[in-house]
């Protein structure tokens, strides 16, 4: 008995050894035929054992067996189970995949057997963005080719689910993990969210009945037509919609978008007297089909003309506007995608991961270039490198991405060639003609001031045709100008783009041959304005006649081509014009006089009959520049900016002499001392005394050849002498050369009645020194023009007394109220009240212009208008995320709704604001501040409480402020921030306008969250209310 027992203990251990080292076995050894060999060599163990147990119970005792048996037994049992369940396991596997080799070898013998006859495209599975238009095709595809595929586990389905979706399909499952467990959960979530057969519905009638009308006729027009109507019916089909008893619906609405003709020729072949049965649908195909055909073989094809002569006696004139009509590549709307708010919404490394693989640029966010080409100026906010702020890394993602957006809205409206921020329209002429002639355009030499006050003489070339100036960039780096950043397009005629405008200078031009007359200008940097002018040299001898009048030329060397500097529009031309036109013997040229001199212009004859001369180019520019960064700032979440102004000495000087000097007088106006410059050594001598002298003997010989003029003139300065504002100036009065000296000239206005010959004196002449007489007092203002007396002493400028000025400084008589920046202020109450300054609606449409510039007249100091004009700027947001351009129409529901808020403004007429705070000024104050948050608007509001008032405890408005809510979403608790971080802004303001301590100041809102944020560390919190509360 002991020897069997024995036996059965050796075949346990084998058996448990055998379990051991099977699971300790590497994965490549886990073959089928491995396998197959452990399961025999357990069945032979196995076997063993029960033989060995069985010979025990036929020789012995039962109860000695089970007594020494029994565990043993149930021990090897249970290893013997384990063992062989986890083999069977394993080989089940094996063969499962050796089958789907195996059918897989034979597809592909198949598919080669088939591949020299025909080569089918790779399927690809389209991806899901969240569109109900988009959820019956795309589930198709996926759950024929991976749903209902049974070679794919689950995990490998859900992959191939997450790898197909994005936008808000993506961010359904974004958070979900890749597991067994979690695909059909998945696959069921978004079956329940887009199968929505109400939604598809919907979505397949709107595209059905909102097709465009054919105005003329048109092949593919009505291929457009007829697919889109079959479309939508099939889809219809699909979703189990019976149609097939809409034939007479869908024909009348179809109808309605056909062109005149095509409808006629339809109701011409159904209205027959042998029949009165209604039109199927399927015979109002065939005629369609039957339609566009015709059309296709009656419309004229075009036909390219190769022949230049037919073109050489017909100039071309080509009109050209730049209509820009940008999608956005992430959603498909009409928006840049830095403006996109839902690729702003996405994760860093997916947005990144979409500028990558779309081939976007990583620095402007652009298409069409790589970052390595493109030439905008512009880098990251945040770290300052080359690459878009949207796509910096290492931010937190919970740091307002809407400021982020609004700064690279800001910024992309300046860098970006947009024509929603400015549009120019160039107009070209170009062409061949057979007549021997050619066309001088205006051109003048003028001086352009430099950086450093130098004049330097450039050409110009004068254009009435043109509404903007033009500038070449070799002239701004000559003149050392400075640039300021635009935004537009120049485009050619044929809708051909010419060239950007990115950069605008202003700069002061003189005439050479009137060195009073100066003008100064904005002007668009372009590389190149146009090429010589004229194209070629002319026959000086053609001019003969130019002589004969005494004419002083604008550009003495008009005939020969030279380069164009400067392109004077429009603009400029008003100002430079003169009346006088002096025409030429043959007609076809004419001399205009102006301040620059006589321009010339016209056809002029060449003498060479056999050659064809090209008409210049002729460029009218219309610029109209529309800055949407003040709009966005109406809505930005606005970072902290330090508003105290440190002053300059000069600044501190003039603050101090007017703390010291100012005084009331007994009728109530405001006295103080001009702020005169004590010492500057740059208004000191510099021979002024000569230029004024030189300019004195220029006068002189003027008016020797008018003597009408040199009485006027005469008379004037006596009359001056007799009132006591000029006095005779001999040798020894200049003391040493400080004495400043004003060059003077003679103004005849012959349409005034009293003062036809005035005195001018030219306070803005340089002396030697370059420096500007004007510039002597601090603010850089006319100090005064007439002096009627001086008291006391007249050694100095400082001691002088009360000064009257000619018909300046003359009592004003006060009506019951004043008008102060659209406030009222009413005399008899003491109080302000306001009268909305709004223009009157025409019949014109009323656009987007029209209403911000409503807006801009809601003059409200002290925010007392806040709560009606915060409503304005929730109306101005609404707009600017309409995306309505600025001159189109507004749709009548908007209008209406502008036109009711209109007619409440005036409304505000009757409230009154008193002007005294009922305080004395040792009274004690105190300030009380409040912040409140809607989802439109978080405002901020200050009260003064004054509770030692005449009258008791008195409580006064004093000053609130308004924001509209940013575009991204964001939540009360951080708009209740927002409103804090006001409010906080506010207070400081007010105590340091008001001088009140800190002690007397209140603050309250009913954020329990804000509160919260106050009373702990900001570096508890994350960045967004960090950022906040650090300006505590």
């Amino acid at each position: 008995m002991e020897g069997q027992i024995n036996v059965l203990k050796d075949l346990q251990s084998v058996m448990t050894k055998a379990l051991a080292s099977y699971k300790k076995s590497p994965k490549d050894r886990l073959t089928v035929e491995y396998i197959e060999t452990r399961l025999e060599l357990l069945e032979n163990d196995w076997s063993l054992f029960k033989d060995t147990k069985s010979q025990l119970y036929k020789n012995y005792k039962l109860e000695d067996v089970i007594q020494k048996v029994a565990d043993i037994y149930d021990t090897t049992e249970d290893t013997y189970i384990t063992y062989k369940c986890a083999m069977k396991s394993a080989l089940n596997k094996l063969k499962a995949k050796e089958a789907i080799v195996q059918q897989g070898s034979e597809s592909n013998k198949m598919s080669r057997a088939t591949s020299s006859l025909v080569k089918l495209p790779k399927i690809s599975i389209p991806t899901f963005s969240g569109k109900y238009s988009e959820w019956t095709t795309f589930y198709d595809l996926f759950t024929s080719l991976v749903h209902n595929n049974p070679s794919l586990d689950n995990v490998q389905k859900m992959h191939y689910l997450k790898g197909h979706l994005t936008g808000e399909a993506e961010q359904l499952i974004r958070h979900t993990p890749i597991t067994d467990a979690n695909y059909n959960q998945c696959w069921l979530q978004l079956e329940r969210r887009y199968a929505n057969k109400k939604y598809l519905t919907n979505c397949i009638l709107k595209r059905l009945f909102s097709q465009k009308r054919l105005l003329v006729e048109s092949a593919s027009g009505l291929k457009e037509l007829l697919d889109t109507t079959t479309d939508c019916l099939s889809a219809l089909t699909n979703l189990k919609i019976d149609v097939s008893t809409w034939d007479v619906i869908i024909i009348h609405i179809v109808t309605f978008q056909l062109d005149n003709e095509t409808r006629k020729q339809w109701e011409l072949s159904i209205s027959t007297d042998s029949s009165n049965e209604l039109p199927t649908l399927e015979q109002f195909k065939k005629f369609i089909e039957g339609r566009f055909r015709a059309l296709e073989f009656i419309e004229p094809k075009k036909v390219h003309q190769g022949s230049n002569i037919a073109h050489a006696h017909s100039p071309k004139a080509m009109l050209a506007t730049k209509t820009s009509s940008m999608l956005c590549e992430y959603c498909s709307e009409s928006h840049k995608l830095c403006f996109c708010k839902k690729f702003a919404n996405q994760s860093v490394d997916d947005r990144r991961e979409f500028v990558a693989k779309n081939k976007i640029c990583f620095n402007c966010l652009g298409s069409n270039h790589t970052i390595y080409d493109c030439k905008k100026q512009m880098s990251c906010r945040i770290c300052k490198k080359r690459h878009h702020s949207l796509l910096h890394l290492n931010r937190d993602a919970n740091t307002g991405m809407d400021s982020l957006v609004q700064d690279t809205a800001t910024k992309s409206a300046v860098d970006n060639n947009s024509t929603d921020d400015s549009q120019i329209v160039a107009c070209l002429s170009t062409g061949k003609i057979a007549k021997p002639s050619q066309v001088l355009l205006a051109t003048a030499l003028i001086k352009a001031e430099s950086k450093t006050g130098q004049f330097m003489t450039v050409r110009a070339l004068l254009d009435q045709g043109s509404q903007a100036c033009f500038i070449t960039e070799a002239t701004v780096q000559l003149l050392r100008l400075k640039k300021s950043l635009v935004s537009g397009v120049i485009t050619g005629l044929g809708n051909n783009r010419s060239t950007t405008a990115k950069y605008m200078v202003t700069l002061t031009i003189k005439s050479k041959i009137d060195d009073n007359f100066q003008l100064k200008i904005n002007a668009y940097v372009l590389n190149k304005i146009t090429s010589y002018l004229p194209e070629k040299s002319m026959n000086i001898s053609s001019f003969d006649w130019i002589d004969s009048y005494g004419l002083s030329l604008a550009d003495p060397n008009f005939n020969t081509p030279n380069r164009i500097d400067i392109l004077l529009g429009a603009d400029a031309y008003a100002s430079i014009i003169k009346e006088g036109i002096v025409r030429s013997p043959t007609g076809t040229l004419i001399a205009q006089s102006t301040a620059l001199g006589w321009i010339l212009s016209g056809l002029v004859a060449s003498s060479n009959d056999k050659e064809m001369q090209h008409l210049p180019k002729n460029i009218s520019v219309n610029c109209a520049h529309f800055n949407e960064d003040n709009l966005l700032r109406f809505w930005e979440i606005e970072e902290q900016k330090s508003s105290k102004k440190i002053l300059n000495p000069e600044e501190q000087r003039c603050e101090e002499l007017y703390t010291k000097t100012k005084v009331r007088d007994d009728t109530g106006r405001y006295v103080v001392h001009l702020p005169f410059r004590n010492d500057d050594p740059a208004c000191k001598g510099g021979s002024s005394r000569y230029i004024a002298e030189m300019r004195l003997k220029s006068l002189e010989k003027r008016l020797s050849k008018d003597t009408c003029l040199m009485g006027k003139y005469i008379g004037v300065i006596n009359g001056y002498l007799q009132l006591g504002h000029l006095r005779p100036v001999k040798e020894g009065d200049d003391k040493k050369g400080q004495a400043v000296y004003l060059p003077h000239h003679a103004v005849v206005r012959d349409d005034k009645t009293n003062t036809k010959v005035r005195v001018v004196f030219n306070a803005s002449e340089k002396n030697k020194k370059g420096m500007e007489q004007q510039k002597w007092n601090s603010n850089n203002q006319e100090i005064m023009k007439i002096i009627d007396q001086m008291k006391e002493t007249e050694e100095e400028v400082e001691q002088t007394g009360p000064i009257k000025k000619e018909n300046k400084n003359f009592e004003i008589k006060l009506d019951s109220t004043i008008k102060i920046l659209g406030l009222t202020w009413n005399r008899n109450d003491d109080s302000f009240q306001y009268t909305a300054n709004l223009a009157p609606l025409k019949t014109a449409p009323v656009t987007k212009r029209k209403v911000i510039s409503d807006i801009a007249r809601l003059f409200y100091p002290l925010g007392w208008l806040a709560p009606s004009v915060g409503l304005a700027k929730s109306f101005m947001l609404r707009l600017w995320l309409a995306g309505v351009s600025w001159d189109e129409a507004l749709n009548k529901k908007v209008v209406q709704e502008w036109n009711t808020y209109r007619e409440e403004l005036t409304l505000l007429t009757k409230v009154r604001i008193p002007r005294w705070l009922r305080s004395k000024f040792k009274d004690k104050l105190e300030l009380h501040g409040f912040s409140d948050t809607s989802k439109i608007a978080y405002s901020a509001v200050v009260y003064l409480r004054v509770p030692n008032a005449v009258d008791g405890v008195h409580v006064s408005l004093l000053v609130a402020r308004t924001r509209v809510v940013p575009i991204k979403q964001v939540n009360i608790p951080r708009l209740e921030l927002c409103g804090a971080v006001l409010l906080t802004r506010l207070l400081i303001e007010t105590e340091h306008v008001l001088n009140s301590s800190r002690e007397q100041v209140k603050v309250w809102t009913d954020s329990t969250v804000v509160l919260s944020w106050l009373n702990s560390h900001p570096s508890r919190w994350k960045t967004f209310a960090t950022s906040s509360l650090v300006i505590r």
